[in-house]
């Protein structure tokens, strides 16, 4: 009845009173222990008032203010809400410093992975190319996908200038290793060491090629083991006898290389 209505009001009444005790000693207490962390000293805390000015000089007024407004006895009980509204100005500045550190760590997260990307690349590479030999055929790495990759790694390392200065640019490794590993569409020419045969390949033919070989050196299972002969892709052939800087957008003479045309479709 009536009766049990008031007194479950009533009860409710006293939780949500000793609830806001609970959180209003809560916020002692964190006054507490940010005049404990500023002064560095629990016999500090003896001293209220001398305590409240001390940090006050050393960390400003809106710190003193903060610390006055909890650890001074109040008629009514404030909130978090309170509190926020206090030091909301420090908040958004702690918020755009914390940000600011992401995205430093960001960059040097995509820096990492970017290295990570490269090296993963030419190790492929390295496990691929010269091999001496592979399934008792000498000449594997001189043959199908494995050759075309052998021209892409001269494509990378061994170009020259005309005057024959060999091209010892970084950047043009790292973005053609980069658009590797993507796979992109962009065409290439490779052209053999001995300036016969022009191959006009696409970064992607690249990737599926080195993807092919590298699970064909994984399949392997020793003498007698049948061998897939993967990525055997048709690719356009050129023979030409011109030389390789003569290739070039608008006429441009660009590097050439005892291996793989400079060109750029």
């Amino acid at each position: 009845g009536s009766d049990d209505d008031a007194a479950a009001a009533a009860a409710a009444v006293a939780r949500a009173h000793a609830l806001a005790q609970h959180q209003y000693e809560d916020l002692i207490a964190l006054g507490r222990f940010i005049l404990l962390m500023a002064c560095d000293a629990q016999a500090q805390l003896q001293k209220l008032a001398q305590a409240i000015e001390l940090v006050g000089q050393r960390f400003g007024p809106d710190m003193r203010a903060l610390l006055v407004f909890l650890l001074t006895p109040k008629p009514t009980h404030p909130s978090i809400e309170d509190v926020v509204a206090m030091i909301g100005a420090r908040m958004l500045a702690e918020a755009d410093r914390e940000r600011r550190v992401v995205d430093r760590l960001e960059a040097s997260l995509s820096r990492e992975l970017d290295n990570g990307r490269v090296a993963r690349t030419l190790i492929k590479l390295g496990f691929i190319n010269e091999r001496p030999e592979f399934a008792n055929d000498a000449r594997w790495s001189e043959t199908g996908d494995r050759y075309l990759l052998k021209l892409f790694r001269d494509y990378l390392f061994h170009q020259r200038y005309a005057d024959g200065r060999p091209v010892l640019d970084m950047g043009h490794v790292i973005d053609s290793i980069n658009k590797l590993d993507v796979g992109v569409s962009e065409r290439i020419v490779l052209m053999s060491p001995d300036e016969s045969a022009l191959l006009v390949v696409t970064y992607r033919d690249l990737k599926r090629a080195a993807d092919d070989v590298l699970r064909e050196l994984r399949q392997y299972r020793g003498a007698g083991a049948a061998i897939g002969h993967h990525g055997h892709h048709h690719h356009q052939a050129h023979h030409h006898h011109q030389q390789p800087q003569q290739l070039g957008h608008h006429g441009h003479r660009q590097p050439s290389y005892g291996g793989a045309a400079a060109y750029r479709g």
